[in-house]
Order: C-alpha cells, then structure tokens, then sequence
C-alpha cells in the first residue's frame, strides 16, 4: 500500500534556481505587455486599411465593446457628418440609449440581441438588407476592427473599418516605461488572435 508519504516522494522538487528563473521569465513577460511598443508590434498584423472618419456612408454601424463611449462618440460623428445614413447600435450598454436618442437621428437602430461579434455580424446584416444596404462604416476599437469586418464580409456587407481610438505610433523616451494602459490593450490584441483562431475553427470567419 503506497501511503501519502510515499506519494510525495514522485513529486519532482524544483530547486531555487529554477524558481528564480521563473519569477525573472514572468516579470519580463510582464514587463514587455505593458509596453506601447509590444502593443504596436502586436497589432501590425492586423492593422490594415483602419481609418479614422469617412466621407461618405451609407450605413454606421456601432459594435459594443469595452470602450463603448469611444465607440459611441466616434459613431455619432460620422452620423452627424453624413446625410442621413441608417446608424446601428449592435449590442452597446442600454445606459448610452438615452444620450444617442439626444441627437435625434431619423434613422437610428439599437440592435439589442447581440452578445458577440458574429452576432453583431448576423443581426447587423439583416437590418441592412431590410433597408437595401450593402455597405457599412464599421466601428469598433483598432484590434477588433480586422475580425469584424471579416465577420461581417461573410455576411455579404463590405466594411469601411473606423477606429474608435488610435493609438499613436509615435515612440518617444517614455517608450521604455510600463504602463497599465497597454498592458491593458495588450491583453485584448492577445485576445484577438485567439478569438481570431477560434472562429476560423468555427468557419465564423
């Protein structure tokens, strides 16, 4: 009978080097995810024909999300810098309801029933086919804009990819410095190429 004692002794020791070893691999992995740089790096790939504003949409398309106020207010801005395009709130907070109800836009959507990008994607698409549009001003955060709009493609609407923040490319002295901020932004780039991987499993995208 091989008592707990006994069990004990498999249980391979790890000596203090190794441990040391360990705490210092984690703290540098830590150290380059709270990096503008690392975050920079990270989201090259997938940071392809991102705008900022656009000239002319038939449709605004707003995807809920961590940074909902952004992505509210860049929406609104396209809304009021176009002629009446039919704007869309797929899946935003219902607190922002009644500030977005404010602007009094005559052709505005709150698409409640998503809980997801694919859902946004579905729900989204049938809205516009309901309207004859075939076209969108998609926004959402800068890493969330490139499995959107591949989302959304399957769907058959094309996809002007709007930003709802930037982060500057610009590495100044300060670039050296952690800071919460990307370590923040690092985990949802990470995120990302997960949740890219996993619907590409799926055949979501």
């Amino acid at each position: 009978m091989i008592t707990d004692t006994n069990k004990l002794q498999f249980i391979p020791s790890v000596s203090p080097a190794i441990c040391k070893k360990i705490i210092l691999g984690l703290f540098v992995f830590l150290y380059f995810l709270s990096l503008k740089s690392s975050y920079l790096l990270l989201l090259t790939p997938l940071d392809k024909d991102i705008v900022t504003t656009y000239e002319s949409c038939q449709s605004v398309i707003v995807l809920g999300g961590r940074d909902d106020y952004d992505r509210i207010l860049k929406g609104l801005e396209l809304a009021q810098g176009h002629r009446e395009p039919l704007v869309i709130f797929s899946g935003t907070h219902p607190k922002y309801e009644a500030v977005v109800q404010r602007f009094e836009l005559s052709r505005l959507i709150f698409e409640k029933d998503s809980t997801n990008t694919y859902e946004n994607a579905k729900n989204s698409s049938e809205l516009l086919q309901e309207h004859n549009i075939s076209s969108a001003c998609l926004v959402t955060s800068e890493a969330h804009l490139y499995r959107a709009s591949e989302v959304f493609k399957g769907f058959g609407i094309d996809t002007v990819k709007i930003a709802s923040n930037r982060v500057s490319t610009h590495l100044g002295l300060n670039t050296v410095v952690p800071d919460l901020k990307y370590f923040v932004l690092n985990i949802s780039v990470i995120y990302e190429y997960l949740a890219i991987a996993s619907y590409k499993l799926k055949g979501s995208m």
